[in-house]
């Protein structure tokens, strides 16, 4: 289903009235663990890193369905990184007058081991609530260092709060750059980055408006936001309906939560050109658990189609004169679909 765009007003009294859940620190809509992928893993440095959750106190919720806790998939590239990101979010935007509030939230992280700026950037995100609670989706990769100590988890989400015990319970969708950076021990969250709804245009292009309308496409809100601004080139666009024609896909981004950057170089990405697309699952199955056929037709389906940089779990190959695959440790969770400015053109190792 898709996540509405505007903040949805539901009962009165229900955040603070209705009974407690467990802990939703770290929380993910996942599935009953699969095979894993066959996709070659990337090396791992030799120190160990923290893979469990952190337990925070819940706040009494209504309309977040309890979740099963974000558990790594096997086949993850570096998930204790992951779950560093998830933990603190997570933390930081669940709360309720009986664990102390935003402020006591917001301390918790230091035990996590959040650096001052990711403190300051997620103390944004509180605002004059009484109560929150987070749910995350799926932590995606939006980049990761060749000697795995730096890392961008860009993580998609649904924060429910309510600003006084009479006010309507209030939701909104957030995609959230989380930076975090390796030592010897741990990994720490050191920024986070929420990118901002962007401001329709109109009632945007025929094209643009049936792409929101496919059904098979599942958006978050900043994706449609994208969309409805006229953010997204229309080959992209193009793209995306014909592929969902045959597959339900599950988009993390496309332009708007994206590095600015491909990390940690100082190439501008095609994301942030409105040019390309990460899909995170395919037909119910996530990308990291999913198997080669699955994955792997669906690059070919988009290279078909003229896409120029596709990323995924492997290296597909050849295709006629094009060399338009490519893989590595990132695009080990989702599929990446760019376009290059003009065809012909040799796409960067995205």
């Amino acid at each position: 289903m898709k996540v509405s765009e505007t903040t949805a007003h539901v009962s009165r009294r229900g955040l603070l009235a209705s009974v407690a859940l467990g802990s939703l620190a770290g929380c993910v809509g996942t599935r009953p663990e699969a095979s894993p992928s066959s996709a070659p893993q990337a090396p791992r440095p030799s120190f160990p890193g923290p893979t469990t959750l952190a337990s925070t106190p819940s706040p009494p919720t209504v309309g977040l369905e309890k979740v099963p806790i974000y558990t790594p998939d096997r086949s993850e590239v570096e998930p204790a990184c992951k779950v560093a990101a998830i933990n603190a979010v997570s933390t930081a935007l669940t709360w309720s007058p009986e664990t102390g509030g935003a402020d006591a939230a917001l301390a918790r992280l230091v035990a996590l081991g959040a650096g001052t700026r990711a403190r300051t950037d997620l103390k944004a995100l509180t605002g004059r609530q009484i109560a929150s609670s987070f749910r995350a989706v799926y932590p995606q990769y939006g980049g990761l260092s060749n000697d795995l100590t730096s890392a961008s988890v860009m993580i998609v989400g649904e924060q429910v709060s309510q600003s006084g015990p009479d006010a309507d319970v209030e939701r909104r969708g957030l995609t959230m750059d989380v930076r975090l950076k390796r030592s010897s021990k741990d990994w720490q969250v050191v920024a986070v980055h929420n990118a901002a709804l962007p401001s329709p245009q109109g009632n945007g292009t025929a094209l643009a408006r049936r792409v929101l309308a496919e059904k098979r496409l599942l958006l978050p809100d900043l994706a449609q936001a994208d969309i409805k601004a006229g953010f997204i080139d229309e080959r992209l666009l193009s793209l995306l309906k014909a592929l969902s024609q045959r597959w339900d896909l599950h988009v993390q981004v496309l332009k708007s939560g994206h590095p600015r950057n491909v990390f940690p170089t100082n190439r501008v990405s095609n994301h942030t050109r409105g040019r390309a697309v990460d899909i995170w699952e395919i037909d119910g199955i996530p990308v990291i658990r999913a198997p080669k056929a699955l994955w792997r037709s669906l690059m070919l389906a988009a290279s078909a189609r003229g896409a120029t940089e596709i990323g995924g779990p492997g290296d597909v190959g050849k295709v006629a004169d094009r060399t338009p695959f490519f893989t590595n440790a990132v695009h080990q969770d989702h599929v990446h679909i760019g376009f290059e400015a003009s065809y012909g053109q040799t796409p960067p190792r995205r």
